[in-house]
């Protein structure tokens, strides 16, 4: 499933929309839309099990945000943290990946921290 993340075509994706639940679940939820062929389609990128995001985001560029690239990233300093931290507390999210989105218009990065995600299509 990792790799699925990385084969999405993101490059020059637009980034529509960022939704936050707390209501259940911890989710973090992404509103895309692919540009990649002739009728651009819109997905949202579900991530569950989420246990941190980090957001450093630049505002003031009319939009699209258009994006530059994502990742998953599964070794980092962050996401060895956060296992100690969780891990204290009992619980085990050695699964844990951090999936990183760059944006190209705004030079923003947003890193969830997850343990995995799901691609609904909604167009």
């Amino acid at each position: 499933m990792i790799d699925a993340f990385d084969d999405l075509p993101w490059h020059d994706a637009v980034l529509r929309e960022i939704i936050i639940d707390r209501k259940k679940n911890d989710v973090v939820k992404l509103l895309i839309q692919w540009t990649e062929s002739q009728e651009s389609s819109n997905i949202i990128i579900e991530f569950f099990g989420c246990y941190a995001l980090q957001a450093n985001m630049h505002f003031g560029i009319v939009p699209p945000d258009y994006i530059l690239d994502a990742a998953c990233i599964r070794e980092s300093s962050e996401l060895e943290t956060l296992k100690k931290i969780w891990q204290q507390m009992g619980l085990d999210i050695s699964k844990i990946c951090c999936y990183r989105i760059t944006t190209n218009s705004t030079n923003s990065i947003i890193d969830i921290f997850s343990l995995g995600f799901r691609v609904i299509n909604c167009s």
